[in-house]
């Protein structure tokens, strides 16, 4: 976790980075990995940003479709383009 309390594996998903995302999965990093910032998971961060090979790749990598963070903020709920909150 870095000071603000993200993980690698969400900043990656975040940010697009698919290799680095790749790497920390074949290294064992948890998909399902939780960040500070309201408790977003790598996919809830790949899907808000819009970044669909990253979020494939999370589902193939048996990330949970259903955690929910706050209401209505499920992976499959996510709508691109949603900014990160803390709510």
């Amino acid at each position: 976790m870095d000071e603000e309390g993200w993980s690698p594996i969400t900043l990656a998903a975040e940010q697009g980075q698919a290799e680095i995302l790749h790497v920390l999965l074949d290294a064992g990093a948890s998909v399902d990995s939780k960040n500070h910032v309201g408790g977003w998971r790598a996919l809830h961060c790949a899907a808000a940003n819009g970044h669909i090979q990253i979020v494939k790749s999370l589902i193939s990598a048996e990330a949970s479709l259903d955690v929910e963070v706050s209401a209505e903020k499920s992976p499959k709920r996510q709508r691109p383009n949603t900014r990160l909150s803390s709510t």
